[in-house]
């Protein structure tokens, strides 16, 4: 209904926020609405792939890589900042992302079990709203001793404690399985945290494929030890000057707003040709 009330005014431009086509008769509803769009944003090309296969993208619609959002987060000195937070560990590492099996906040548990062994005053802090593992992970940090001292949950925090947290940190870890694109990932460069995260489509466009921290496949815990012994074993300032810089190359509100609109200025010069076409 939208594209019908626009058609002769402006082009639309739809935006992935990390959903999955629809089936059924639902789907079928979907394609039809999706098929008037002139063109779509995505994180990550391949994220556009389930919908190019449902019919919900068709052939020679546009689709632009265009992430979702920047981080508003600027770094801060550790020192000064952890004295506030009182975030310790060598290294501090952060988990900020819901306890659910997307997430898969347990890997990440095994994991940093196995990495304790060999690097026992390390420190996980983990931050959360959706808490829906959260007996699960209790129950993994209670019954395992190695990650009862080293594992401290911070529950949920008010957004803007968690600039502080980023700040305390030197390495950030998320689990997910599949993500529309990552705020906490750009919270993370935005603080110069590296980040070891898994190796999915929306991770790897912001990673720059890996160029800071490391991408470990999903659901493995040795591969996930195996890169935070990596990115430990590396100078911490450099990675973290590596991810500011990355931040700053890619993900400002500055350098997605361009993208955005070289996207529209697209579209709108296609939409433009199509109409001289017609009235042609």
């Amino acid at each position: 209904m939208l594209c019908r009330a626009a058609a002769s005014l402006c082009p639309v431009v739809l935006q992935h926020h990390g959903e999955l086509p629809w089936s059924g008769p639902r789907g079928a509803l979907q394609r039809f609405g999706l098929c008037r769009a002139d063109g779509f944003l995505f994180t990550a090309d391949s994220l556009a792939e389930p919908w190019r296969r449902s019919g919900g993208v068709r052939r020679g619609q546009p689709v632009f890589e265009v992430m979702e959002a920047s981080s508003p987060f600027r770094s801060e000195a550790r020192d000064e900042v952890r004295s506030r937070t009182g975030l310790t560990g060598s290294p501090v590492v952060l988990w900020a992302g819901n306890l659910d099996s997307n997430k898969d906040p347990l890997t990440v548990l095994r994991g940093f079990e196995k990495v304790l062994s060999e690097k026992p005053e390390a420190r996980l802090y983990m931050a959360f709203r959706g808490d829906a593992l959260l007996a699960e992970v209790k129950a993994r940090i209670d019954t395992r001793s190695a990650l009862r001292g080293a594992v401290t949950l911070l529950g949920t925090l008010p957004y803007g404690e968690m600039e502080a947290c980023f700040n305390s940190a030197d390495i950030f870890v998320q689990g997910s399985r599949k993500e529309g694109s990552g705020i906490a990932v750009l919270d993370a460069l935005a603080c110069g945290v590296v980040p070891v995260v898994t190796d999915i489509a929306a991770f790897r466009a912001i990673t720059r494929e890996g160029s800071v921290g490391a991408l470990w496949p999903v659901g493995d815990a040795d591969a996930f030890a195996a890169a935070l012994r990596r990115v430990i074993g590396e100078p911490i300032q450099a990675g973290s000057e590596a991810a500011i810089l990355l931040h700053r190359e890619y993900w400002t509100e500055e350098r997605i707003g361009r993208a955005a609109v070289e996207a529209y200025s697209e579209t709108l010069d296609a939409w433009h040709s199509a109409e001289n076409d017609r009235d042609d």
